[in-house]
């Protein structure tokens, strides 16, 4: 039998002793803390460079007739969005015009929306390395670029819609109806911020709904929650003046020029790009017996999509900014139960990978394409600030008034009541035609002319055309 020596037992027993235990919690405690700050600047980090990397963007980019930027000029009805008042502000309180203030709240938005990504994919459980590829992948989607470089209200519906989808998946309440009201706090917010979003309330319904201790008291909170969302709709319409149909174009998209449901579907395949793959993986991928199914309001917030899709505006910018939250959590899905180890990191790398070269191939479609570069060119080179521009294309429009100040007027029954009163200083003294292309039809112009200028003046008829071989006397024309 061999006996330990007076020395081995002093040294093992710690019998009553909580200093090592202690100390080695302290230490782990202290290695996680360091390890979750870490990644919390990192985010942060992030966040910031996409920031300055969608403002030192050239501001030469614009995506249809960029209605929101009318409206908060002030022509046309209130915007219905949140994210129309940081930007009026910023305008009052620096001096900034309408589309630089637009444009920086645009990208602040987009950043910040990286953040609450990570942070989605982080409450959700997944790693962080899977968490910074999914969220990687749905920012420089072809779609969230485009929208979030664009003085729209694109960013602040994806921030609205990522912090609606965290709140969903958050399922512990620390008192009762907390989740209910968790949930309808941020279906509101989303929906203010955005007024697309509202198409999410189905699947906040649901998620309410299945989160009840029983079927009855899950009835009861939906049937609430469907009470608020009824609510803000009815708010939204009387508060900014406008009618159910104004509130229904918002929210689906539908405006005045729209293209097709075809061309609406065609352009959204290829502007989520790889997203896709997670939209799909949580729809109908394959699951093991015993891994746990995606919630059953994922569906509903997927299946809602296509309503964007079906009912163009393209016109207005891209819509649909709700589903790359839960696009990404599909990715992150995808990732953690498919891929493992080294394995992982390569498949996400090469998805980050492709993901980036299809939006920098579109970028550079989208803008070799823009048809109005050399129209925009003639016009900076032969129009002055005397002259009142008139023309038929919401994209030239938009360009003439807010790319080279002048005055103009957009034809047509809908230009006739809402662009046509935003005139800049001084007083234009010369109507110009825009015949670039198609000449506006005398129906079109002659009621604004009768209108809204003075009965005597150089602005009661047109003078001048501007047109593909230069400015020329308006009785010049065909």
């Amino acid at each position: 039998m061999i006996e330990s020596s007076p020395h081995d037992a002093e040294a093992h027993d710690h019998a009553g002793e909580d200093y090592p235990r202690l100390e080695l919690n302290r230490l782990v405690g202290a290695s996680q803390a360091q390890t979750r700050m870490r990644r919390g600047w990192q985010a942060v980090l992030l966040s910031l460079g996409l920031i300055l990397v969608a403002l030192g963007l050239p501001t030469e980019r614009f995506f249809g007739g960029m209605e929101t930027i009318w409206q908060l000029a002030g022509s046309g009805p209130t915007p219905q969005g949140l994210s129309a008042l940081p930007i009026l502000g910023t305008q009052a309180l620096f001096g900034m015009g309408i589309e630089p203030a637009a444009f920086l709240w645009s990208a602040v938005l987009y950043g910040s929306s990286l953040f609450l990504l990570m942070r989605l994919m982080q409450s959700i459980g997944f790693g962080h390395g899977v968490s910074l590829a999914a969220t990687l992948l749905v920012t420089i989607s072809p779609l969230a670029w485009l929208g979030g470089t664009l003085p729209l209200d694109f960013s602040a519906g994806l921030l609205g819609a990522t912090l609606l989808c965290t709140s969903l998946f958050q399922t512990k309440q620390s008192h009762k109806q907390g989740y209910l009201w968790r949930a309808s706090s941020y279906l509101l917010l989303a929906f203010m911020l955005q007024p697309e979003n509202i198409w999410l309330a189905p699947a906040a319904i649901w998620a309410v709904k299945s989160q009840g201790k029983d079927d009855d008291q899950g009835s009861v909170n939906a049937f609430g929650l469907a009470v608020v969302s009824i609510v803000c709709i009815w708010v939204s319409v009387t508060a900014g003046g406008g009618s159910w149909l104004e509130l229904w174009d918002s929210i689906v998209g539908i405006r005045p020029g729209s293209d097709s449901w075809i061309a609406g579907v065609a352009f959204w395949v290829a502007a989520l790009g790889c997203s896709w793959m997670g939209l799909i993986h949580l729809v109908i991928g394959r699951r093991e017996v015993e891994e746990q199914p995606a919630p059953t309001w994922v569906l509903a917030w997927i299946a809602v999509g296509v309503a964007p899709l079906v009912a163009g505006g393209l016109d207005q910018g891209p819509r649909g900014a709700f589903l790359l939250p839960i696009a990404g959590v599909g990715v992150a899905d995808w990732l953690t139960r498919r891929t493992q180890g080294p394995a992982q990191t390569r498949w996400a790398t090469a998805l980050v990978a492709t993901q980036l070269i299809l939006t920098v191939a579109s970028s550079y479609w989208v803008e070799r394409r823009n048809p109005d570069r050399a129209w925009i060119a003639a016009a900076h080179e032969q129009l002055s600030d005397s002259d009142l521009l008139l023309t038929e294309s919401s994209a030239r429009a938009y360009l003439s008034r807010f790319r080279l100040g002048l005055s103009t007027a957009l034809a047509g029954a809908q230009g006739a009541e809402n662009h046509l009163s935003v005139l800049v200083e001084p007083a234009p003294k010369g109507l110009v035609l825009d015949g670039w292309g198609t000449l506006p039809k005398p129906p079109a112009w002659t009621p604004w002319i009768e209108a809204k200028l003075p009965p005597e003046g150089p602005l009661r008829r047109p003078t001048r055309a501007l047109t593909k071989e230069g400015l020329i006397p308006f009785e010049q024309l065909p």
